[in-house]
């Protein structure tokens, strides 16, 4: 995927936003790509999303096609972005239970506006599952997700006290992650509601690393925020995140998003 990038002006303040995209369906292991993802960036708005489907790729093909869309339906309701981002989790799972379709999707989603009003300009990310995301600057690295695994001890009691079982780290033996977007069949086990924070960014440069499970069991965080300070653009280093998880034992499709976003003066020395 071509760079995608952006001028910012905001508040005063010029950010140049860059975007590198990269996945695999890594055809040794996996006999069909599940996962989705989506790129969004205008003058005003970013939106990158990861889909990472289960039991089909129908959920995650869908959710690609709509986030948007049912996003900018929450948007207008003029709520805290916090409120609309999970509101917009909870709309697009209703609809996806009541076409009945098969399978779910684990999502991670990174979103900017403009226009929002926040004091100081702000990143947004919400997720169900274990697709995450974490920011990378020179004071260290934070995560802006929280996987929701059977493995965790507080999702594994919420799923028994909903009536559920977790077996060897999995619901009902079945799927590993207790929420997504999705799997109908035991919706009162697996929910949607979703891990949803907000961050303010600094004046000085940062990345941030979306990426779908297929990256995180193969690659520490650490060595990840190597690899992308290492790759001479955010292109190179997406491409370069997934070839380092297929040489290490990933066996998932595996799906990458870089974003990196700094000072205007910044982006012209690279």
């Amino acid at each position: 995927m071509p760079v995608t990038e952006q001028k910012w002006a905001w508040n005063g303040v010029e950010k140049e936003i860059q975007i590198g995209m990269h996945e695999t369906q890594n055809e040794r292991f996996r006999s069909r790509m599940e996962d989705r993802s989506v790129v969004s960036l205008t003058d005003r708005e970013l939106l990158c999303g990861v889909f990472d489907g289960h039991n089909g790729d129908v959920v995650a093909s869908w959710c690609r096609d709509v986030f948007h869309e049912y996003l900018s339906v929450e948007l207008e309701k003029r709520q805290p972005l916090v409120e609309t981002l999970h509101s917009l989790f909870l709309s697009v799972d209703r609809s996806v239970c009541s076409a009945e379709m098969p399978g779910g999707s684990a999502v991670g989603i990174l979103y900017m506006d403009g226009e929002m009003g926040d004091s100081s300009l702000c990143l947004y990310s919400a997720n169900v599952g274990d697709v995450e995301a974490f920011l990378f600057d020179s004071s260290g690295v934070r995560s802006l997700t929280s996987p929701h695994l059977g493995s965790s001890p507080d999702e594994g009691h919420r799923v028994r006290r909903a009536g559920g079982a977790v077996v060897c780290g999995r619901v009902y033996g079945v799927i590993n992650i207790t929420r997504s977007i999705g799997d109908s069949w035991m919706k009162e086990c697996i929910i949607a509601e979703p891990h949803v924070s907000r961050t303010e960014l600094s004046a000085e440069e940062q990345f941030v690393v979306l990426a779908s499970d297929g990256l995180w069991g193969s690659c520490s965080v650490d060595k990840v925020g190597e690899i992308v300070q290492a790759a001479g653009d955010v292109q190179s280093a997406a491409e370069r995140l997934v070839g380092y998880a297929l040489e290490h034992g990933s066996t998932d499709n595996t799906t990458a998003i870089v974003v990196r976003i700094a000072p205007w003066e910044n982006i012209q020395a690279v």
